[in-house]
């Protein structure tokens, strides 16, 4: 489309990309300073007095109304138990991160061990693959005489 080379350094912007891309701005700034004003409990035309598009440090979004205080997750995971009167709650993170030096040394060996089977086993390395998926199975299992493949 016309538009499919939006933003490229090969040429400048059109004036009705310029538009456009305005018009996006001011949209998303409306709709921003409409969830501020709704959870500061102030007018729209207040926020954006304050904010005029700024992006203002703790301490002086503090000072302006715009946060109630400083932390982290644990806080305000504080500020929320407190909030619904909890005094029984539990808290869980999903999905569960893996450590990402063991991933990359997981990979990293996985890979050194994909290696070494393909030079060792040669073609008949796809026939150890599908072994090593076939023990994953369980219960009946009904098998071609034949192999697909997706070319």
């Amino acid at each position: 489309n016309d538009k499919a080379d939006l933003g490229t350094i090969f040429r400048p912007l059109t004036i009705a990309e310029k538009t456009m891309l305005l018009n996006y701005v001011k949209e998303a700034y409306d709709e921003f300073t409409g969830y501020v004003s709704e959870g500061r409990n102030m007018t729209k035309e207040e926020v954006d007095k304050i904010g005029r598009g700024r992006v203002w440090s703790g301490e002086d979004a503090l000072k302006n109304g715009l946060i109630d205080g400083f932390g982290g997750l644990e806080k305000a995971l504080e500020i929320a138990v407190e909030m619904a009167n909890l005094d029984n709650y539990r808290i869980i993170s999903l999905p569960k991160q893996e450590d990402p030096i063991e991933v990359i040394m997981k990979d990293l060996t996985g890979d050194a061990k994909v290696r070494l089977l393909k030079s060792e086993l040669g073609e008949n390395y796809k026939y150890y693959k599908e072994f090593k998926n076939l023990i994953h199975y369980q219960g009946l299992q009904a098998r071609m005489p034949f192999e697909l493949i997706d070319e």
